[in-house]
This record gives structure tokens, C-alpha cells and sequence, in this order.
């Protein structure tokens, strides 16, 4: 490889086990426990903490909603000063914000857990003898034998049409290299015995009034911005839609270090609300915005580079964006609103289903539009081991788009886009995806979307003078296009 492609090989990835790995000289590699090494690419945050009585080590970074001030190194620090226990470790990341992943190791437990949502992933593969935890499986078959999975009904999965419509979206914690598992969001791995334990939920959701928690939930979402303004120049992607609203007024007071815009890909049309609507509406508040359009086509070299990097790497019109900030570099981290559908009743928008009808062949057909074979089993073991959450009052639509969706498609892309770019969702924070699951669920739902107006009247209130996704007349809806876009590709 070059020394141009060695900057870009893994890059911003992490790998953790028996010996060191160092491709090139982009990576370093830290001590851990026990002959234990932790080997990080330069371009990602990686500390190793240690006491007499326990080490703990963080790859990528913190962002503290309640002291936005401290840096990640403080807040590991802070961390494991005041431990007792891995229980301990888990409610105290609870108010955490970033995207992270945590190696703790005391006398009686050895475990990785990661962000709420699993946006900085973690895989791994072997038994207690002989492990290896990274951030794909292509880095852990740089030094581990993994064999492909050609079992029928993955293959029929991955070549159904609800597979391409979904841009390529997973589910389950298995992978296609066999004895290569994922692990999902709310659960740790005990590296002792290589098995997943649940950690969450296990006590019901906080009884708080609704304007306490948009109170305490808007306060979260400004001070996570700010923190991380604090550290970096951040971009702010603004449309028509209901999350971008909030994250623009929760970086009101930050706006000196934000530059919002939006991308038309090649395929949005400049009249598009998404265009037009934030447009409109920063002009109208004197704020700076740009459009821009990421319309080359991602050429072959790199979407070959992003495959050795990626398992499943996609070429989608969003890839294109990755290539542009390869272009043409940023020192900003990208502001992505996911994880807020968590909390919007994404499989449910109007509250038309009822939970106790929805065996997992019907969570496969509502999660990919149509049901598979593969889909059914792996929603249907999901189920087994998520158990009865309804006393706890959580629902389950909540919880698949939680773990599944958000889990395997929402930490797929800042994966690929790591080749370029490091990303922050600031709704991936367990305590504010606790307090807004906790609202009620009619006020979580389409179309007014009425506690996320509410957030958006605590923090600016004239954001609310622009409408929110408006009809657009044009032949073909984005999400047309987008899909026509995706069977060109698989045709």
C-alpha cells in the first residue's frame, strides 16, 4: 500500500486480543491486562486506565450532557476512580452521550460493553482461549480464520428485495462469517466465558412528568452539543424533518462552531422541502447554511478500499457523501440525527398496530416490508431473549428498532464513513432515550410529533414557524428515487 491508502486502511477502527496488530504506521498499540493489547487506528481516541484493583479502556469518545466540559480522558478517569463494580460501570455511562466502546477487567469480571445504541460496533469471534473483539469482522480476519456462512436462507435473505429496500439492513447478532457475532445494543460480553449477557432494561422506565423530561431532555441534547463543540468544529446536516429541528435548536448557543447544510446527493431536487424548507428558514434567522450536492459517483477504488475496511460495504447515494469529505477533508465531526426514531414510534408512526398481534413473522414484514424465512428466525429468538418488557413499559416495536434496527443498520454507516469522517448522534444517550420513552406514547407519534415540538419550543421557539416535511409534488418522492437508485445497483 501506499502511505496515502495506509492512512485510510481500517481507519478509525480498533482491535483487541492476545497480541498486538500494527499494519502500518498509522496505529498504536497499548498494554492491556494480563498479555491483553489494545491496537487503535491513530485517527480514533484510545486510553488505558489502570488501579491496584481494576483497568478499563475507552476507543473513541464521551461526551458528558451534564459537565460538557470534561474531556473523554477526564471522563474515563473520572469513571474508574469511582467504581465499585461492572454493575456500577453500567448506570454510571447511563448519562453518557458519544460513541464509544468500554473494556473493564477487576478481579471478578471481564467484559466490553459499547454505546447505547452500538454505534462504535463491536464484533468478535474465538472462545476464552484464544479471543479477538474488533470494530468489523474484516479486521478481526486479518488475524483470525473465519469461514463464510453459506447457509440457504441467509443467501435468500440477502438477495430479498426487503434486504435492498432496507439499504442493505441486517438483523440478528450473527454475521456473514461464521463464529463471527455482533453484539447488539443493551448487552455486554463476558469475555471469560465469550458469551452476551442483557443488561438493560431491568427496572421500569422513569415515572417523571412530561414537562420535567423535556426539561431535563433539552438540557441533555444543548450540552451534548456543546461539549462537543467544545472539542471540534462540528456540521449540523438541517432538512424538513422533525430531528433536525431539535439538533439545530439544541445548537442554538453553539452556532459559532456548527456549520449546517445539507447534501443533495445527485438526487434531490433544489425545490425539494428538504432543500428548501431549511433554506428558508436559517435565512430568515440570518443563520449561515450551505446546500451542497455530492453528485460524482463513488469511484471503483474506493468502494473496493471501504470493502476490505467494511463487512457488507453499500454503494447508496449517501455513500457519496463519503467520498466528497474524502475529497475534500473536514476538521468538523458530523451531527447525525439517529437514534431519535427510537423514540418516535418508528414501526408504528400512527399507532395503528397492536403489539399483542405482532407474532416475529410479523416484525419481520413491518421491520423489511416483506417477511423471510431468515428475518422470522432471527426476530423470533430476539423475542425469546428480550422477554416480557411491557411491565416494564417499554414496547416492543420500540425495542426492535432499538437493538435490530438501530444496532445493525444505524451502526453501519458511521462504519463506512469512518474512511473520512467521524460522526456524533446526539440521541444516542440511554438517559434521554429513557426520558422520551417515557413520555406518553401518543405524544411520540406522527403526524405532529407533539414532544418533539415541545423540545423544540423550550430551546427555539421560532423553529416552529416552518412547517415539517410538506407534501412535494414532484414525479418521484426521494424515497422513490432513493429506491430506484438501489434496484439500478442490484439489477
Amino acid at each position: 500500500m501506499t502511505d496515502h491508502s495506509d492512512k485510510l486502511f481500517f481507519r478509525r477502527q480498533y482491535l483487541f486480543g492476545p497480541e498486538p496488530y500494527c499494519p502500518n504506521a498509522c496505529w498504536k498499540v497499548q498494554g492491556f491486562e494480563q498479555g491483553f493489547f489494545l491496537s487503535a487506528h491513530e485517527d480514533v481516541d484510545s486510553y488505558v486506565l489502570s488501579t491496584s484493583q481494576r483497568s478499563l479502556a475507552l476507543i473513541g469518545f464521551f461526551v458528558d450532557p451534564f459537565h460538557p466540559e470534561k474531556s473523554s480522558a477526564e471522563i474515563l478517569r473520572g469513571l474508574l476512580d469511582n467504581l465499585s463494580s461492572a454493575a456500577d460501570l453500567m448506570e454510571r455511562t447511563a448519562p453518557l452521550g458519544g460513541r464509544w466502546v468500554l473494556i473493564y477487567k477487576d478481579t471478578d469480571h471481564f467484559l466490553v460493553l459499547n454505546d447505547p445504541c452500538g454505534l462504535r460496533q463491536v464484533y468478535f469471534a474465538g472462545d476464552d482461549n484464544n479471543f479477538w473483539c474488533g470494530s468489523q469482522p474484516e479486521i478481526i480476519r486479518q488475524v483470525f480464520d473465519l469461514k463464510r456462512n453459506v447457509e440457504p436462507l441467509l443467501s435468500s435473505f440477502v438477495k430479498s428485495k426487503g434486504y435492498g429496500w432496507q439499504e442493505g439492513a441486517w438483523v440478528g447478532p450473527g454475521t456473514i462469517w461464521l463464529g463471527c457475532t455482533h453484539l447488539l445494543p443493551n448487552h455486554y460480553l463476558c469475555l471469560r466465558r465469550m458469551v452476551v449477557e442483557r443488561f438493560f432494561p431491568v427496572e421500569p422506565l422513569p415515572q417523571v412528568a412530561v414537562p420535567a423530561a423535556v426539561d431535563e431532555s433539552a438540557r441533555i441534547l444543548k450540552n451534548s452539543i456543546e461539549g462537543m463543540a467544545l472539542r471540534s468544529p462540528l456540521m449540523l446536516p438541517v432538512t424538513a424533518g422533525y430531528d433536525s429541528r431539535v439538533l439545530l435548536a439544541a445548537s442554538r448557543d453553539s452556532l459559532d462552531r456548527v456549520e449546517c447544510y445539507v447534501d443533495r446527493m445527485g438526487i434531490i431536487e433544489e425545490d425539494h422541502p428538504d432543500v428548501e424548507i431549511p433554506r428558508q428558514l436559517t435565512a430568515s434567522l440570518g443563520l449561515n447554511f450551505s446546500v451542497l450536492n455530492s453528485e460524482e459517483r463513488v469511484p471503483d477504488w474506493f468502494l473496493r478500499l471501504n470493502r476490505i475496511n467494511v463487512t457488507r460495504s453499500r454503494n447508496l447515494p449517501k455513500s457519496r457523501m463519503i467520498y466528497a469529505r474524502y475529497k475534500d477533508p473536514v476538521a468538523a465531526i458530523n451531527i447525525n440525527g439517529n437514534a431519535s426514531e427510537v423514540c418516535r414510534n418508528f414501526f408504528d408512526k400512527y399507532l395503528d398496530l397492536v403489539e399483542e398481534t405482532l407474532p416475529a413473522s410479523r416484525l419481520a414484514e413491518i421491520f423489511f416490508g416483506e417477511g423471510t424465512d431468515f428475518a422470522t428466525r432471527e426476530i423470533a429468538a430476539w423475542l425469546k431473549e428480550l422477554g416480557d418488557v411491557d411491565p416494564m413499559g417499554y414496547l416492543v416495536l420500540d425495542m426492535l428498532y432499538w437493538e435490530q434496527r438501530m444496532g445493525n443498520w444505524g451502526g453501519h454507516f458511521p462504519a463506512e464513513q469512518d474512511i473520512a469522517l467521524e460522526e456524533f448522534s446526539p440521541f444516542n444517550n440511554r438517559r434521554l432515550m429513557t426520558l422520551l420513552l417515557a413520555c406518553p406514547t401518543a405524544m411520540r407519534a406522527a403526524p405532529d410529533f407533539e414532544l418533539y415540538r415541545q423540545l423544540i419550543q423550550q430551546m427555539w421557539p421560532e423553529l416552529l414557524d416552518y412547517p415539517f416535511n410538506p407534501a412535494y409534488s414532484e414525479k418521484l418522492s426521494l424515497r422513490q428515487r432513493i429506491r430506484t437508485f438501489l434496484g439500478g445497483l442490484r439489477g
